[in-house]
């Protein structure tokens, strides 16, 4: 059952009566309150910033035992300096609590960037501060930290056979390494494994990366060495075979049967500092060639990530050149409306498209294409239906753009526009029945009031003040959200279920 909370009734919500005077939140119980609940105290200029993590099996002393934990990353923050435009950020701690903030516990020390993995579902891992030790942690705070992979390196990613990263060998190239699972990753640690030498150095973070090294694939690795060579790497054996010598660069499906590469060779062009050369499909079904164009595959990126049989190329040598789309079943290609890229594979067969001036519909078949009149950076959502919109100044032009709000639209994919909110910001959650959750009024520490708003887009409604950029969905309560509050004594991650 639900009931509309009574405003400004007790000290703790106070804050309702705020400067725009919205009514309160209706919400619904949790933690069996009627109210939002703090999960997690905090000094002030402390907030939440990284993901939650829920954690259903946790480490116990040296037994696993079943209870559930949620993660909580915090970082202190500080407004933004002139420049940035941003609230600077600064790691603080890493906090364990039970679900509705039962026996919270400052997990560490010496551990940020917390995290699970599918391999192994129930534990809790979490890297050094220096980011050269891996360790994994006891979610109570009981047991003493498990140093899993020491002596890091680089890393440079992730497998299911384990942690990949390098170590440099001289001022061009490293080696790399696999950092196995072992048998039992609670109580064992693990033996760095070399799987190959002469890998070009790899730039951390990969985007924006002048050319591919390494590239994970089912079953192992795509790397390219510094000679030129494209080699598969088997995981966990580290097999390495041959796929192609005298290769610049590469891309590769997820599932590895489709490779581009572009030949080592260079062609003339009148981009500076990027060399073309003539790029070619790899089919590694039956280890076939098909020459595609002559380009540069730097200029690409996330040349699989539109469709499942589709691959998209840039023909050219530069960012601005036209793009092309293949269809990898029958190698037929579309060419793009001139400074436009594939972004997603509409459900009814149409493409949606991005551009310099915004976004459109676009039909492969007959070429027709709908102008949808957005700009680039004013879309905060996108499905099969249609565009999420706000009515802002596009950001990040400016500093202050980031903080700014206004009306938010939805714009189906034949143009038509329906009004969702009067106003929201960037920091917005939809909510399953439709309605949103957006933090308004943000100040330059991004700091404001957090709202419901809908579903008739004339109704908005307060939950809290001094909430920090935005809400998170929670893992541990279905349906309820989690929010960071700065407010002296209030300061904390607190819990709220918006009724339905």
């Amino acid at each position: 059952m639900t009931r509309a909370r009574t405003a400004c009734l007790t000290a703790t919500l106070a804050a309702a009566c705020g400067s725009e005077g919205l009514p309160p939140a209706e919400l619904a119980a949790v933690c069996e309150s009627e109210d939002p609940v703090r999960v997690l105290a905090l000094e002030p200029g402390e907030v939440l910033v990284g993901p939650t993590l829920a954690v259903g099996e946790v480490l116990s002393g040296s037994t696993l035992t079943v209870g559930g934990r949620t993660i909580f990353p915090i970082s202190r923050h500080e407004p933004p300096d002139s420049e940035s435009g941003a609230p600077q950020l600064s790691f603080a701690a890493v906090w364990s609590t039970g679900p509705c903030g039962e026996s919270p516990v400052k997990l560490g020390p010496d551990i940020r960037d917390p995290f699970t993995r599918l391999t192994w579902p129930g534990l809790l891992f979490a890297y050094s501060e220096a980011g050269d030790k891996l360790y994994v942690v006891d979610p109570l705070g009981e047991a003493p930290l498990h140093v899993l992979f020491a002596d890091v390196g680089q890393r440079v990613g992730w497998t299911d056979a384990g942690l990949l990263s390098t170590r440099p060998i001289d001022e061009h190239t490293d080696a790399l390494y696999l950092h196995p699972w072992p048998a039992d990753p609670r109580s064992e640690a693990a033996t760095p494994v070399l799987l190959l030498e002469g890998v070009p150095h790899v730039a951390v973070p990969a985007y924006p990366s002048p050319l591919n090294v390494i590239e994970p694939v089912a079953g192992g690795l795509l790397v390219r060495t510094d000679v030129g060579d494209l080699v598969r790497v088997s995981l966990p054996d580290g097999e390495v075979s041959l796929v192609q010598a005298g290769v610049w660069d590469f891309a590769a499906s997820g599932d590895g049967r489709w490779i581009v590469w572009q030949d080592i060779k260079p062609i003339e062009t009148e981009v500076e500092d990027v060399l073309a050369g003539e790029v070619y499909l790899r089919d590694t079904s039956d280890d076939s060639d098909t020459f595609l164009a002559e380009a540069a595959l730097v200029a690409s990126w996330q040349m699989f990530g539109a469709g499942i049989d589709l691959m998209r190329l840039k023909i050219g040598a530069s960012y601005e050149a036209p793009e092309r789309v293949y269809s990898l079943g029958t190698l037929t290609s579309v060419d793009l409306p001139a400074g436009t890229t594939l972004l997603r594979v509409l459900a009814d067969g149409r493409w949606l498209l991005a551009g310099q001036d915004g976004y459109a519909v676009y039909d492969p078949a007959s070429g027709a294409m709908v102008d949808l009149n957005t700009d680039l950076t004013s879309v905060v959502w996108h499905d099969d239906e249609g565009l999420e919109v706000l009515d802002a100044m596009p950001c990040c032009l400016t500093a202050e753009a980031r903080f700014d709000q206004g009306p938010l639209w939805f714009v189906r994919y034949n143009g038509v526009r329906t009004l969702l909110a009067e106003q929201a910001s960037r920091y917005i959650m939809r909510l399953a029945d439709g309605r949103h959750l957006t933090t308004l009024d943000l100040g330059n520490a991004g700091l404001g009031q957090l709202v419901v708003v809908g579903p008739d887009a004339q109704t908005a409604t307060h939950i809290d003040d001094h909430v920090f950029l935005g809400p998170r969905p929670s893992l541990v309560h279905d349906g309820a959200v989690l929010y960071s509050v700065d407010d002296g004594e209030r300061s904390g991650v607190w819990l709220a279920r918006p009724a339905e």
